[in-house]
């Protein structure tokens, strides 16, 4: 039984289609955005491009936000001005993008790859939840590690078509099963802002 948290925000770990061969895409995020992103925080589109680069800018997602994807890297070279050179001045800061910091991360923004999340609470959670949609919690991660806070919000568990999370199963291994303290589940991002529509029902 897992007696230990994981948290550490989502992770992409297959494709539903068998198209995702491990690629992200580079994104940018301003000076003038004041949120702190981690690996593992989910993202949105903010609308525009202020990249000299052209690529597009993001910011991170509020609880119940539609998404574009999951930070998996934050590189030290894209952190710095506008054009990626590093700011240099404080390298323990570089697990992590900083508030009001321009910052490229990299984002897996394929809408059929499967990500894992922890559970915010094992209360109430059944394998007849699979199939229904899920609100995420985007909690404040740890600067002191780097780490993600957000985590699968059960207690939103719903058919509504909007929620942006979908249920579809339980991390396979010997330590995450039903009645353990700390549970991972199995999730499809249900309104994806490169998917079509703004989600299918649960069922």
């Amino acid at each position: 039984m897992s007696q230990t948290s994981r948290l550490s925000g989502f992770r992409p770990t297959k494709s539903l289609t068998a198209s995702w061969n491990g690629q992200s895409n580079t994104y940018f995020m301003p000076s003038t955005d004041a949120t702190v992103v981690m690996v593992g925080d989910l993202v949105k589109l903010a609308g525009d491009g202020r990249s000299p680069t052209g690529v597009p800018t993001i910011t991170r997602a509020v609880a119940g936000d539609p998404v574009v994807g999951v930070v998996v890297g934050i590189p030290l070279s894209g952190q710095g001005d506008v054009n990626g050179v590093p700011d240099v001045s404080n390298l323990n800061v570089f697990n992590f993008r900083r508030a009001n910091t321009n910052a490229y991360v990299m984002v897996v923004d394929d809408p059929m790859v499967q990500l894992v999340g922890q559970l915010s609470t094992v209360a109430g959670f059944t394998t007849a939840d699979f199939g229904l949609n899920v609100n995420y919690r985007a909690t404040a991660g740890n600067a002191a590690t780097g780490t993600s806070g957000f985590d699968v919000d059960i207690a939103t568990k719903a058919a509504t078509a909007t929620l942006p999370l979908k249920i579809m199963g339980m991390q396979y291994k010997l330590d995450n099963a039903i009645g353990d303290p700390f549970i991972e589940v199995l999730l499809k991002i249900n309104n994806h802002q490169y998917g079509s529509g703004t989600g299918t029902a649960g069922v």
